[in-house]
C-alpha cells in the first residue's frame, strides 16, 4: 500500500477537502479522537494554515 498521497499542488488538496461531506457553509471540519471512543467535530483551522501545512508535507514527502 502507498505511504504517500499523490504529489499535487496544495491549493488542488484544498479544493478536494471542500467536496467532502463534512464540510458544511464552506468550512471544512475535520473529526478529532478526544479519547478511545470519544470523537468531535472542529472547524477552526483557517485554510492558510491548512495551505502551509500540506506544502509542508509534501515537500517532505
Amino acid at each position: 500500500m502507498p505511504v504517500e498521497g499523490p504529489r499535487i499542488p496544495p491549493e488542488r488538496y484544498l479544493e478536494s477537502m471542500q467536496l467532502d461531506k463534512k464540510v458544511k457553509d464552506g468550512a471544512i471540519r475535520f473529526i478529532l479522537l478526544d479519547r478511545i471512543g470519544k470523537a468531535s467535530l472542529d472547524n477552526s483551522v483557517p485554510a492558510p494554515l491548512l495551505l502551509e501545512t500540506l506544502s509542508t508535507c509534501i515537500a517532505d514527502g
